[in-house]
């Protein structure tokens, strides 16, 4: 499985101070390519973690919302490598001197016919967002 980024918004909000990013991920395996979009990643003092796209739904026992992932990784291999290949290529995408660290070479996102595939886009305005959260609705029509 090949990772690459397809899209990325920088955000930045102290009502979601581990956010940094809206990620679309393009996930290559031998016997197709698909998009997962409305992926978060997230940083902090313990490490960075990508949060799979997920849809709200109401405990029947407590009645409280909770959420439930989209996507799932049924094998805990192919998770693991999922998250730290996904991690590796959003922080490629996100600082241009990463891969420079790493030893990697610079991005090279195509869309199979040589296109440049990865977009950055402008950082979010948070407090559109947090309204949003704040009604308990999902960011679910970020333009990605």
């Amino acid at each position: 499985m090949e990772i690459t980024v397809a899209r990325i918004t920088p955000y930045k909000s102290d009502r979601s101070p581990t956010l940094r990013a809206f990620v679309s991920l393009q996930i290559y395996t031998p016997t197709c390519t698909f998009e997962v979009r409305d992926c978060k990643y997230h940083i902090n003092d313990s490490g960075d973690w990508i949060q799979l796209p997920s849809r709200p739904y109401e405990d029947r026992e407590t009645g409280e919302q909770r959420y439930t992932n989209t996507v799932h990784f049924p094998d805990k291999d192919e998770y693991a490598h999922f998250q730290n290949r996904g991690k590796h290529e959003i922080r490629k995408a996100l600082d241009p001197g990463y891969a420079d660290q790493m030893g990697a070479p610079a991005p090279q996102h195509s869309q199979g016919n040589g296109a440049a595939k990865l977009e950055v886009a402008k950082p979010v305005q948070a407090e559109a967002y947090e309204e949003r959260d704040e009604r308990g609705e999902t960011f679910d029509d970020i333009p990605f």
